[in-house]
């Protein structure tokens, strides 16, 4: 409620809502109050101030019970007897029994058996994830060995994939690109003319490029396969 610093003392004052609940249901609550004066501490006065509320709260709300629980606490003799009771000695500490034991079948159950699902899963993940591995390593490895390949062998493979339109595609362009590149080798390899013969100048300079029988078979091949 409050704290008030008085000439370096506290004066504190603290209320509790409490709420006593039995076993079956039944329950009463009550709020206590409880004050604090005097202290140089403000620790020490809160503390003993909530202590105070708190005990007068529970004091109210067993009250409503009323019978035993609210009968014995007004019973100033009930509570001196109480008091003048000798405590019991607390039995001898077993370690056995001292440690925690959490152990319940079907809790185990069910962990055993997510366990399995995720290495289940797991396993599918790897096998799915190295199968697609081997298949792109046996992909490369089949391109390599078709590139390797000389052209004789090229020319037996290409009578076994008759069927594939694509395959016949390239190997005829990479064909002809052979042979046009013989044809150009062969006009290097021509001897070149000495200044001394005669040539007449309306003849225009030698370009090297693709032949016209080469263009003209492209163009026929380049129509029928598409």
């Amino acid at each position: 409620d409050f704290v008030d610093l008085n000439n370096g003392r506290f004066y504190v004052g603290v209320c509790a809502f409490v709420k006593v609940q039995l076993k079956d249901g039944s329950y009463h609550e009550d709020v206590g109050y409880g004050v604090s004066e005097g202290l140089k501490s403000k620790a020490l006065s809160l503390e003993k101030a909530r202590k105070e509320a708190v005990t007068d709260g529970l004091k109210r709300a067993l009250k409503c019970f009323g019978n035993a629980l609210g009968n014995c606490i007004l019973d100033k003799d009930y509570l001196r007897a109480v008091n003048k009771l000798p405590r019991q000695i607390p039995s001898e500490l077993d370690l056995v029994k001292a440690k925690r034991q959490d152990y319940e079948p079907e809790i185990e159950k069910a962990r055993y058996h997510s366990c399995l699902e995720r290495q289940k899963a797991g396993g599918r993940q790897h096998c799915e994830m190295a199968s697609d591995c081997k298949a792109d390593q046996t992909e490369a490895a089949a391109v390599t060995v078709d590139q390797k390949q000389p052209n004789s062998s090229r020319n037996t493979d290409s009578s076994a994939i008759e069927c594939d339109a694509t395959y016949q595609r390239k190997l005829r362009q990479k064909q002809l690109q052979q042979q046009f590149r013989e044809q150009m080798e062969k006009k290097h390899q021509v001897p070149v003319v000495t200044p001394s013969s005669e040539q007449p100048t309306s003849d225009p300079p030698v370009k090297h490029s693709t032949p016209a029988a080469a263009q003209q078979d492209l163009a026929v091949e380049e129509e029928f396969f598409a």
